[in-house]
């Protein structure tokens, strides 16, 4: 945005991703998540946002109504506000707000992160999409719209999904049960987010990129 929206010097600008907050020991190893993933006769969506609006709650509410119409047993879970449907059907969860500051509340945020199946945000801007970097932590497949930073996080038909803000229900739908059905490519999406989170989504390799840009500017200016 800085060199399409006020013309700087794209030699003068990086862009290095921030990494999932979320401490390293608490992460459980992949192989531990896939199989407590094993069960698949339920699948499970996970949403995480503090604004229903904004992140794209309808979407992500119609998509499940949506792949339970259509024969596949869904639930949503929702963390962090409160959904404007007044009819809360069975297969939905809300969960206001969770504290990482809280080891309890962040032992429960995690516990929903390793057991879910799928990261949806539908989110209609998002400067980076931290929640996204920390779905990859947990090998989660994400799916979330192509604006703002979210595709450093969400590499499209790799990691996940990227869709266009136009793009109703019936899409993200369609685009849930291919990967649902398709042991394989779930499979691959699942490891392909832990390989993101491992090489790019962390904080040491924030470190060591931002270091690395440091002695690049610093060389260039004396």
């Amino acid at each position: 945005s800085a060199v399409k929206d006020y013309q700087a010097d794209p030699a003068r600008v990086t862009v290095i991703p921030s990494g999932a907050n979320f401490d390293r020991e608490t992460i459980p190893e992949l192989s531990e998540i896939i199989k407590l993933r094993e069960d698949k006769s339920i699948l499970k969506v996970l949403f995480v946002g503090q604004d229903w609006g904004v992140k794209g709650g309808d979407i992500a509410f119609n998509t499940v109504r949506l792949l339970n119409e259509q024969g596949i047993k869904a639930i949503l879970t929702v963390i962090g506000c409160v959904p404007s449907q007044t009819d809360r059907p069975n297969w939905l969860t809300v969960i206001e707000h969770l504290d990482k500051n809280s080891a309890e509340q962040n032992e429960k945020l995690i516990h929903y992160f390793v057991t879910s199946h799928v990261f949806l945000l539908p989110t209609r801007h998002e400067a980076f999409g931290l929640v996204f970097a920390e779905a990859c932590a947990f090998g989660l497949p994400c799916l979330g719209i192509d604006t703002g930073g979210v595709s450093m996080s969400v590499i499209g038909n790799h990691n996940g999904f990227l869709f266009d803000i136009n793009d109703g229900a019936d899409v993200y739908s369609r685009k849930i049960t291919e990967l649902w059905n398709d042991d394989d490519l779930y499979c691959q999406f699942t490891s392909n987010a832990r390989k993101h989170f491992d090489d790019v989504l962390n904080w040491e390799s924030w470190g060591v990129t931002l270091q690395k840009e440091l002695n690049r500017v610093l060389k260039k200016t004396l």
